[in-house]
Order: structure tokens, then C-alpha cells, then sequence
């Protein structure tokens, strides 16, 4: 799925933004991959359900037919090529993630402050540079000025002569115009709202607002004109807050980089270049604090893979050294995992993280062939040595077909064959990496660490029985 996000300029009639998006939405439905359309006018993709809504803003959703030649990125590119060239149009086509950290913003960053006027200037020169940076496209700002508005300034002095308070002025504007709930009324079983306000021809415009009149406190009626200064101005569409504090929201859509280095140069030119007052806060969310947020959870739960894969190695083998030899082919997966991703082209992200737990309890399986062979031809007598020589060439075949196995059934996932694979090729393609290269790496690293380790039980063995006064013969 990708998505189309339309903005046509302020005031544009819901009827106008209507045609245009009936002639993207053909457009779209015309491309053999396009499977059906889903189009919400009057809202842009983070429209909420019962919220007011914007006549010159749309969205449209658009869901491919399964096993499509071309895939998601590819449509979105066919996309914005072909429907950007709408005049007085700013649209905007973002793949849809699914799976992965939402549907927000790759990067989205957040400048936090009391005065709406210097979150605008700041936000512009942190738009400029997001611009800037090599891999960004669609930077876009939440603080959108310019839609007219009519503010009443309430003259307090003249409203206090009347024994009027702000209050009622406010409740007489809104009951007038948007409505009050005055009762209820049960038919046919059912309760309605009875609404209370004017009717549509008497609430058009200002003129009708300067008609409306105010309770006093001596019982008398009075003009609102006449406690309330009439104000056309233009102001933002929406001011967002967090934790009670304002903010406006820079973010950008990335194509063919790394999430992680993009956000890193823009963090280092944002400090380098602007200059924060103070109460003023610049602080980076989106898919990028999501990321270092299962970033941090699954470096645990690698630790903890790792920890119980020891644990129950141990416990097989009643042993707390031998494990470490196993333990070893876990560090030799890093070199598989970074030239599998370097030779690709792919990003280090969650579902590679995954791939990574995953391979801590898969590459040890080879060491584990390799090591309980050697201790069983120790046990029978054999040299150390000549263990180790004679467990390599025999363990070999049972350990490649295990590898084999693995890496054949995972081809097709790696090549992003099949629906909505697209998302798990990183997990893929680390595993075969760090999986191959283990395995080639195991049969020569493993065996040396086992004779290091084994030297070193055995040392540390004869330095302690030794002031026992025990000698203890060993055999290589």
C-alpha cells in the first residue's frame, strides 16, 4: 500500500478538491498494479474521526494487487513522477509501513517553545536544512499560516460596565453559530439532542455575528459590537502541544539512504547552525526514536538470548568451559552480518536485529557438532589434537547441510519474493550472512579457542591441586 496526500491552497472549495482527487484517484486505478482506492476528502492521512476536517485537504490509499512486478517503491516513484504535475497541488506519496514503526514520518522533528511566532522562524531553518541533507524529500511543516479568521477581542471595560463576563460572550457566540445541546427528547424509544442555535441563513458571516445580543446584569440587552472589537487576521490551522508546551513539527520523507546516518547529519548541522533561545527545545521523534526505543529492548533480549543459549549448553555438558568454545562462533557471525548488508545495499534495522537474535541460537548448533564429536573421541582415548584433526573433516558434511538448509530456504525471502516479503529481507539477508560466514569461520576459529580454553582449565586446575600437594597428569 502507498498513500496521496493532497493540499490545495486555503479557502479551496471541498467541491474543487473533489474533482482533483477523482482525477488522481483515475489515474491511479489505471496502472495495472493498482488493485483498489480508498479516498478520504475534506482530511488529510492523520485525520481523526470527529474532527472538523479541511475543505482544500485529501487522502487517498491505494492497495496493489498481490505478486505486482513492480513493488511499492517502485509505484511510489510512478506516482509522484505523474501526479505532481497538478497546478496550485502540494501532494505528497509516502509508502505505507506496515509491521514496522507506524505510519508517521521517517524523520519528524519537534521544536518546542512558549512563543508560536519563533517555533515558526526555527522551524523554517530546521525545514531549510532537513532540505539540504542528501536523501530527504517532502519536508513538510505542521505550522501552516494563512487561513483566515475572525477574532473577538473582548473590551473589558466597557464589558464589566454591562456586567457582562467573557464567559457569556463566549457561550452566546458558540450557542449562535456551532450550537448547544438545550435537551433531549424520546421518540420511538430512541433520545435526540434537541440543538439550540440559529438558523443557517441568520449565521453567514460577520455581519450576522455583529447582530447578536447580549444578556446584562440589569436585565437589558445589548449589540456584541458593543463590548467587542471585531479582529480579521490569519493564524495557524492547528497548534499542536505536548506535555502542555507548544511545538511545530519539521518532517521528511528518505529515499535510498540510511535512516539513522540521515538523522545524524541533521542533528550535527542543527547544533552547529541555529542557536536556541531560551525555554526552547529541538528534540528528533518520528521513526528514529522509535527505532533506538526496539533498539534498546532488543539489545536485551540479545543479551538474554545469549546468556540462556550458555545456560543450557552448560548444563548439557555439565561444564562451564567447553560452552565458551561453542560461544565463540557467536562473535564470528559480525563479519557475515556487515558484508551481507554492505554487499546489498540494505540498512541495519529492526528486522535485521531480529535476524541477529535469530542467528544466536543457530550458529551454535555447528559449533555444538563440532565440539561434542571432539569430546567424544576424547573420551574414547584420543589425543586432543588428534581429536580436533580427526572431528573437522568428519563433522564437515552434516555441518554444511545444516548451514545449506538454512541459507537455500531463505533465499527466496532475502530476494523479496512473495506478498509483503519486502519487510523481512534484512532479517533474511542477515542470517545468511552471518550464517555462511560463521560456518566457514567455526571450523578453524572454534577448534582454537577449545584448545586455548582447554589449556587454561587445565592450568588453572594444576595451580590450585598444586598447593594441595596433588599432581595431576594430563593427556594432549
Amino acid at each position: 500500500e502507498y498513500s496521496v496526500d493532497v493540499t490545495l491552497p486555503l479557502g479551496t472549495s471541498l467541491e474543487t478538491t473533489d474533482n482533483l482527487v477523482r482525477q488522481i484517484e483515475s489515474y491511479l486505478m489505471s496502472l495495472p498494479e493498482s488493485d483498489l482506492t480508498f479516498a478520504l476528502v475534506g482530511a488529510s492521512s492523520g485525520f481523526a474521526l470527529g474532527s472538523s476536517g479541511e475543505s482544500e485537504k485529501a487522502s487517498l490509499t491505494v492497495v496493489m494487487k498481490p505478486k505486482s512486478k513492480k513493488t511499492v517503491d517502485d509505484m511510489v516513484e510512478e506516482a509522484r513522477r505523474n501526479i505532481s504535475k497538478y497546478p496550485g497541488a502540494k501532494i505528497n506519496v509516502t509508502k505505507q509501513e506496515h509491521g514496522g514503526f507506524g505510519g508517521g514520518a521517517p524523520i519528524a522533528i519537534n521544536i518546542e517553545g512558549p512563543d508560536l511566532n519563533t517555533l515558526k522562524v526555527l522551524a523554517e531553518q530546521v525545514k531549510e536544512i532537513v532540505k539540504q541533507v542528501p536523501g530527504t524529500r517532502e519536508v513538510n511543516s505542521s505550522w501552516e499560516e494563512g487561513r483566515p479568521e475572525l477574532q473577538l477581542r473582548i473590551n473589558r471595560q466597557r464589558a464589566t460596565a454591562y456586567g457582562i463576563s467573557p464567559s457569556t460572550i463566549a457561550s452566546t457566540v458558540q450557542t449562535a453559530f456551532q450550537g448547544t445541546v438545550a435537551t433531549q427528547i424520546r421518540l420511538a424509544g430512541e433520545e435526540y439532542n434537541v440543538l439550540l442555535q440559529l438558523k443557517e441563513i441568520d449565521r453567514q458571516n460577520q455581519t450576522d455575528l455583529k447582530k447578536l445580543y447580549l444578556p446584562t446584569a440589569t436585565g437589558g440587552m445589548v449589540p456584541l459590537a458593543e463590548v467587542v472589537d471585531f479582529v480579521q487576521t490569519t493564524g495557524p490551522n492547528k497548534i499542536r502541544r505536548e506535555n502542555q508546551t507548544r511545538q511545530v513539527q519539521v518532517t521528511s520523507q528518505i529515499v535510498g539512504s540510511d535512516l539513522g546516518k540521515i538523522t545524524g547529519i541533521i542533528k550535527e548541522r542543527i547544533q552547529r547552525e541555529i542557536i536556541l533561545p531560551p525555554n526552547y527545545d529541538i528534540v528528533f521523534a518520528g521513526n528514529i526514536k522509535e527505532m533506538q526505543e526496539a533498539f534498546g529492548a532488543l539489545t536485551l533480549a540479545l543479551l538474554m538470548a545469549i546468556v540462556l543459549v550458555y545456560i543450557v549448553i552448560a548444563i548439557q555438558y555439565e561444564n562451564l568451559v567447553h560452552p565458551l568454545a561453542i560461544m565463540g562462533s557467536l562473535p564470528l557471525t559480525l563479519f557475515g552480518i556487515s558484508w551481507s548488508l554492505l554487499l546489498t545495499g540494505r540498512i541495519f534495522d529492526v528486522s535485521a536485529f531480529i535476524g541477529v537474535i535469530m542467528l544466536a541460537g543457530i550458529v551454535v548448533n555447528n559449533a555444538i557438532v563440532l565440539v561434542d564429536y571432539i569430546e567424544t573421541l576424547r573420551s574414547r582415548g584420543m589425543e586432543r589434537i588428534d581429536a580436533i584433526l580427526e572431528a573437522g573433516p568428519t563433522r564437515l558434511r552434516p555441518v554444511l547441510m545444516t548451514t545449506l538448509t538454512t541459507v537455500l530456504g531463505l533465499i527466496p525471502l532475502a530476494l523479496g519474493i512473495g506478498e509483503g516479503s519486502e519487510m523481512n529481507v534484512s532479517l533474511a539477508t542477515v542470517v545468511i550472512g552471518g550464517l555462511t560466514f560463521s560456518t566457514v569461520l567455526t571450523l578453524v576459529i572454534v577448534p582454537i579457542i577449545y584448545s586455548v580454553l582447554d589449556d587454561l582449565a587445565v592450568w588453572t586446575k594444576r595451580t590450585i591441586l598444586r598447593k594441595t600437594g596433588v599432581t595431576l597428569e594430563y593427556r594432549r
